[in-house]
């Protein structure tokens, strides 16, 4: 993790260590962050190291922070005035939500998103792979309790301000760790945060006084960090700006069901759905007029799994898909900007045999996408569109006899597809037996 000041601005996992050694490099756009490098703060970072008799690996580390100028064919874009980090902390099984209190905010707030950073851990590493309690109290030796579907839930001085699904991050050891031998899964080194539009309360933070973040994980079997950061755009003609919530459908839990069956006395499925969908709206009184603005928000997520209850198989096939759509009207303005996404995933897990640590037979399979989309359009602005499709495909096995490696060995491809610059990019990836066999980018418009 990386801290300016109070804020987080990167946040990941690591690579397993390996006796020959690895290298990698995440890059990281901190723009949205410009305005804490105006003023000093702080700086903390780098990677907690794990170290026992079999992880030994010791990190060199080297960050880099690069600045671009702006000019007349390169203008700054428009970012956050003021950048407040609302701080971290971690919830569990016996307590799954944290209130953080901020002392004061600025009062002339006309725009708002709360970041949130958001990793699992322990028996909800791979939380996806969760089976519903029915099926858990069957064999408890291998299975997470729960069932699959996690959000995380988010409160502003005690308003329900929406809630975020979470992407299925999947760390280097992950399944089977020769599944991301060398290419990792989607965003393994760079868990990117999930982003609200809180706007509608810009008049609830714009009271004087403190303020408090609550955010709750339901259903959580384990330890989750959280951290969340404020990203707020003020206005510049005035010292204070009043306004008011007029509409907030936010429900306090996702409408979810879960089915379950037994085909055979040692099989069980299981298909677990959850929705939401809610409207926040709110109004600032500018010197410009007043602003209303609407956040219309959805989630769409299923779940199918197929388990042995001995807990040595199981194969899953999720869907999570949403979209968070702004409209802002008002004192001028009149545009709409949306932000849709999509988290596929099939998973198998397999053990062949397993005896003990030392004794195993361990095969895996991984099909994950991320997509993105994001458009702003509206009467006498100029329409942006940015887009992204991120597939990724692999497989892998790991025996072990006597505490002796046997077999380690795996092969994947990966497609990155969207919008850079102008133009659409796309680069591929491909692995075979531990080596990168192909690594291409091209320029496909």
């Amino acid at each position: 993790s990386i801290t300016v000041g109070n804020t987080t601005v990167y946040f990941g996992t690591t690579e397993e260590p390996d006796p020959d050694g690895l290298t990698w490099h995440v890059g990281e756009d901190v723009t949205q962050y410009s305005s804490l490098l105006k003023s000093p703060h702080p700086f903390s970072g780098g990677i907690v190291n794990y170290v026992s008799s079999a992880d030994n690996g010791v990190y060199d580390q080297t960050a880099t922070l690069t600045f671009y100028s702006a000019g007349a064919h390169d203008p700054a874009p428009a970012e956050p005035d003021d950048v407040v980090g609302v701080g971290s902390a971690d919830v569990n099984a016996s307590g799954n939500s944290t209130t953080f209190t901020i002392p004061s905010l600025p009062r002339n707030t006309v725009r708002a998103e709360l970041e949130i950073y958001i990793k699992g851990n322990g028996c909800d590493e791979q939380w996806f792979a969760s089976v519903p309690n029915d099926v858990y109290d069957k064999n408890t030796s291998w299975f997470c309790p729960n069932g699959p579907y996690r959000e995380v839930d988010a409160s502003i001085d005690g308003t329900r301000a929406g809630a975020v699904q979470y992407f299925p991050y999947i760390y280097s050891g992950g399944i089977v760790p020769t599944l991301w031998r060398p290419v990792p899964a989607i965003g393994t080194f760079n868990l990117a945060p999930e982003v609200l539009d809180v706007t509608p309360l810009a008049g609830d933070l714009n009271q004087s006084g403190s303020h408090t973040v609550t955010l709750t994980v339901p259903g959580v079997n384990d330890t989750w960090n959280l951290m969340a950061n404020l990203l707020l755009f003020t206005d510049k003609h005035a010292s204070v700006v009043t306004g008011g919530l007029s509409k907030n459908t936010v429900a306090p839990a996702a409408t979810e069901s879960v089915k379950t069956s037994q085909p055979t006395s040692t099989t069980a499925d299981a298909t677990t759905t959850a929705r939401r969908q809610s409207v926040l709206s709110g109004w600032v009184r500018t010197p410009a007029g007043k602003v209303t603005t609407t956040v219309t928000s959805s989630s769409a997520f299923s779940s199918a799994e197929q388990v042995t209850l001995d807990g040595l198989n199981e194969d899953l096939q999720q869907t999570d898909t949403g979209s968070e759509v702004t409209r802002t009207t008002g004192a001028g303005q009149n545009w709409t900007s949306a932000h849709r996404w999509s988290y596929p995933l099939s998973m198998t897990d397999q053990v062949g045999s397993y005896t003990d640590d030392n004794n195993y037979a361990l095969s895996g399979t991984v099909q994950m996408g991320r997509d993105l989309t994001d458009t702003t359009a509206g009467p006498g602005i100029a329409p942006a569109s940015s887009w992204s499709k991120d597939q990724l495909s692999s497989a892998g096995e790991q025996d072990r006899s006597g505490g002796t490696l046997t077999v380690a060995d795996g092969h994947s491809t990966e497609t990155w597809t969207g919008t850079y610059e102008g133009r659409v990019l796309q680069h591929q990836l491909a692995s075979d037996h531990g080596l990168v066999t192909e690594d291409k980018s091209r320029f496909l418009r």
